[in-house]
């Protein structure tokens, strides 16, 4: 970044240096008060030195509200981000991470967190404590299971799952009643669950009771053979939020 950006833009609020081959990002940001925007896609960024030092206790460090790194080249999440405690939307897909670092809880007031298109195999338990998280993106990693804590995320409203290596969900999931949006394709667990109902259809009694328990049927003990009274009695609710089906 050029020299005395800072005294020439002080107002400055947004910054997109997206697609610039920059590989790093100089010390001149830290003293942008204003800037609560920065955007810096596709870059050659990920390497020792790609951030200035100190940009946590900079003023950028609490101004800074969204930023994106998606496209570069970090192996990790630089621990310089997780000192920047007003971040809101946090972006770092298509990068090389392997992992979440635990400390991504510091991020108290993230929002959006976007992971996509890298090769992270797990998800910390530690992510649960993010308050006010609404949108998670882990689509297309090589995840094999969800941590029930999950399930603390009251704010999610989306959770992007797809092209991953989940064989199955935890129950608990059903406990995030605000969940509108949730993306399971290309999994293990979808593809299994596709193929079975291609080769295996439900049987004429699964599909009536299916229609008993989604339309609210009125029945007594006394109406049905005990058999079906208890085959009723085992119905669950589909896991997708979005289906509304039974099984």
């Amino acid at each position: 970044l050029p020299a005395g950006l800072s005294q020439w833009f002080p107002a400055l609020e947004v910054l997109d240096v997206s697609g610039t081959g920059l590989a790093e990002l100089g010390a001149e940001l830290l003293a942008l008060p204003r800037l609560h925007t920065l955007l810096a896609k596709n870059n050659r960024l990920g390497g020792p030195g790609s951030l200035p030092k100190g940009l946590g206790q900079a003023p950028l460090g609490r101004s800074l509200r969204v930023l994106n790194l998606s496209g570069n080249r970090f192996a990790e999440v630089p621990p310089a981000l997780l000192g920047l405690r007003g971040l809101q939307s946090l972006s770092l897909g298509g990068n090389r991470l392997h992992g979440i670092p635990p400390d991504i809880q510091e991020l108290r007031s993230l929002e959006f967190l976007y992971l996509g298109g890298n090769f992270i195999t797990s998800i910390p338990p530690e992510l649960a404590n993010l308050p006010s998280l609404s949108y998670l993106v882990l689509c297309d990693n090589k995840i094999q299971s969800i941590p029930p804590q999950l399930a603390q995320l009251h704010s999610l409203r989306s959770l992007s799952l797809h092209n991953n290596l989940l064989t199955y969900l935890p129950r608990e999931i059903l406990n995030l009643v605000h969940l509108e949006e949730l993306s399971l394709r290309g999994n293990p667990l979808v593809v299994r669950f596709v193929r079975d109902l291609t080769y295996n259809p439900p049987s004429l009694q699964e599909l009536a009771g299916r229609t008993i328990k989604a339309r609210n049927v009125p029945y007594a003990p006394s109406d049905l053979p005990e058999n079906l009274v208890r085959y009723l009695s085992l119905a669950s609710n589909c896991p997708n939020p979005k289906c509304g089906g039974k099984f």
